[in-house]
């Protein structure tokens, strides 16, 4: 095949602070046309570039598209070439992308399954390196890493050739494991060998390789059965190779995913398997789960600015070591996430005033109803009603708290995983979160595979001491923080910073309150008790203390100042107590400071527990910590999202 010169400047590695899209490339290295009548070999090139620029438009311009390449021989370079060409041609949006070439062992090696003189449809050896050096900065070399991961399939027994085959299963595995949509451009057939097309296929789609589980990586190990898998799609493009392959079908044992907004897609997408039924119930689980990563990604790109970030702030020293390029994405998605809550905690402070105002408004109203003021108050409580509805509305078109709560789930994952990085704790098969959070926030597994490319993209020095007083203690002295109960605070603080202060004040006053509009209610029952025996004690008017009495009831009617001032005294007591329990509900200051208490003695005990010597024993515990930690957090979301002021 012929090699052109690129006219686009060498990738740098890609500094960037919105979340990018990651497509996966595999497929076989001698691709002769698509499965269609008298089609070419040009026509999978177009296949290929329909796709991306179908994901370019799903995902909008402002999202980066990173493509991931294990840059062998076939389908892996052409798929480079595509995207030069549309590059070339000015697709449409930002030009964000980046490439990322994984191989499977040092390129110096790789160099020997790439021939000097290569047949017109290959690539070659100066193809590979063309390309290898033009976005040489973003490489990542699998089999590097897994001596880092302490699971090395250099030294699995067997001839050369079988070596090499399990070196490309696991660079393969590795980028359907990190890929969002894994565009595979494969006949549909099983594999003849180790680690073709059609494993990377299967284990994308969640089917367990029990076969060679042992010579797979312990970070790229299949998910549990009952995970499905851990998200994303294998985009199918059917393609007919110039030698023979497998007779065996394996596209008929795949789930399609199935979801309206992706009926237009070019080529078929997959999200997992049959067992021995037709049908899988997982199907519309992961098809929903892919749907809904999709708008959480759009949305934190949408609405992440860049005034958002304070560039005056200090770097945090760990997350800089520990995320490296990617630092930019965590200071990005807190920086907004502050922005987003402070606009959703303006919006629910004028809800709390308005309802105050037309509640006071309603209990006034009831002792100057037939007045010309009566009617005045009567319009104020409509106005503040119609506020209300309108706040409700706003909040349901701006979905501002949806928005806080998306960016900091991605600043959360980020954050906990730079310190795993520091840690060395190596990428886990197990989802960061539990399975019922899935179908919630996926981008808490995503942004968390993020932090973990740079672990295996790049050299991070272990520093268990800025793990222990950045993370670990840094966590204790927070939560510490909103612990606190004495000491002074500003409004702000007590109804922001200070949970338990909070919950506890709310819930001691909102007793009171409906306590005190007990005992004058009780007040205002005795007085309505007296008015209605006034006869029988005016019966008895010769005996002076209850003649006193009588006079006085005699003078007493419904509509005096003591009965319209104690009825509403009891109205006030409990309007007091009602907007104090609401307010309490909606901020979920009872819920929030529980799963402060919880958090606080989990990395307490991790403190304690890491100052031994390090070992893999305090490896496991750190990333058991760590799932406590985002499991806390997505529960947490989970409760707030319940009390959204779009739910009232």
């Amino acid at each position: 095949m012929l090699v052109t010169e690129s006219h686009h400047s060498t990738d740098s590695a890609p500094t960037h602070s919105l979340v990018p899209f990651i497509i996966g490339i595999t497929g076989h290295r001698d691709p002769l046309h698509l499965q269609t009548e008298n089609s070419t070999a040009l026509e999978i090139k177009q296949a290929i570039k329909n796709c991306i620029v179908y994901w370019r438009k799903k995902l909008g311009d402002k999202t980066p598209i990173w493509l991931m390449s294990g840059m062998a021989e076939g389908c892996d370079l052409l798929a480079l070439e595509a995207l030069d060409e549309l590059r070339e041609s000015g697709i449409t949006g930002d030009d964000n992308f980046a490439v990322f070439p994984c191989l499977p062992m040092p390129s110096a090696e790789y160099e020997k399954d790439f021939a000097e003189s290569p047949e017109e449809y290959q690539f070659g050896l100066a193809g590979f390196n063309r390309y290898l050096n033009e976005h040489r900065k973003n490489m990542i070399v699998v089999s590097e890493k897994f001596q880092v991961t302490q699971s090395n399939p250099l030294l699995v027994e067997g001839d050369d050739q079988q070596q090499r085959n399990y070196q490309y299963l696991n660079v393969g595995l590795f980028i359907a494991k990190y890929s969002h949509v894994l565009i595979a451009l494969w006949d549909g057939n099983e594999s003849k060998g180790v680690g073709g097309t059609a494993d990377i296929v299967r284990y994308k789609c969640g089917e367990g390789l029990d076969w060679c589980n042992d010579k797979i990586a312990a970070g790229l190990r299949p998910h549990s059965e009952f995970d499905g898998q851990i998200g994303g799609v294998v985009q199918h493009i059917p393609i007919v190779r110039r030698q023979s392959s497998s007779d065996e079908p394996l596209l008929s044992k795949l789930v399609q995913l199935e979801h309206k907004d992706y009926a237009d897609t070019p080529f078929p997408l997959y999200v997992s398997h049959c067992l021995n039924r037709k049908i899988n119930p997982i199907q519309t689980f992961l098809s929903n789960e892919f749907a809904l990563l999709n708008q959480q990604i759009i949305r934190f790109n949408t609405f992440a600015q860049s005034n958002h970030i304070d560039n005056s702030a200090a770097k945090i020293t760990g997350i800089e070591n520990g995320l490296k390029d990617t630092a930019g994405l965590f200071y990005q998605a807190d920086a907004s996430a502050v922005v987003h809550q402070k606009s959703y905690r303006n919006n629910l402070g004028s809800f709390i005033r308005i309802a105050l105002y037309g509640l006071i408004t309603y209990e006034v109203m009831s002792i100057v109803l037939n007045i010309s003021l009566g009617i005045a108050l009567n319009v104020a409580i409509l106005v503040c009603i119609f506020a209300l509805i309108s706040l409700i509305r706003l909040e349901k078109k701006n979905q501002t708290k949806i928005k806080y709560q998306t960016f900091r789930c991605v600043a959360e994952a980020l954050r906990i995983r730079a310190y795993l990085n520091l840690a060395n704790v190596p990428p886990d098969v197990k989802p960061i979160i539990p399975r019922r959070y899935r179908q919630n926030w996926p981008i808490i597994n995503y942004a968390c595979r993020l932090a973990e490319l740079t672990l295996w993209s790049q050299t991070i020095e272990t520093n268990t001491s800025l793990v222990k007083s950045e993370w670990l203690q840094g966590q204790i002295d927070y939560l510490d923080s909103r612990l606190q109960m004495t000491g002074k605070s500003t409004i702000a603080d007590f109804f922001y910073k200070r949970p338990k202060k909070a919950a506890t004040f709310l819930a001691k006053w909102s007793r009171r309150a409906f306590t005190l509009a007990i005992v004058v209610a009780t007040v205002l029952i005795f007085i309505q008790i007296a008015h209605l025996i006034h006869p029988l004690c005016a019966s008895y008017s010769d005996h002076w203390q209850c003649n006193q009495m009588a006079q006085l009831i005699q003078q007493y009617k419904t509509d005096h100042w003591l009965a319209n001032y104690t009825l509403l005294s009891v109205q006030f007591a409990l309007m007091v107590g009602t907007i104090m329990a609401l307010w309490q509900e909606l901020a979920n200051y009872q819920y929030t400071y529980k799963g402060y208490e919880n958090l606080r003695m989990l990395y307490v005990r991790a403190l304690y527990l890491l100052d031994k010597e390090q070992n893999d024993l305090q490896t496991e515990m750190l990333a058991e910590l760590a799932q406590e930690a985002m499991e806390e957090h997505a529960s947490w979301n989970h409760s707030e999202h319940q009390t959204d002021l779009i739910h009232r």
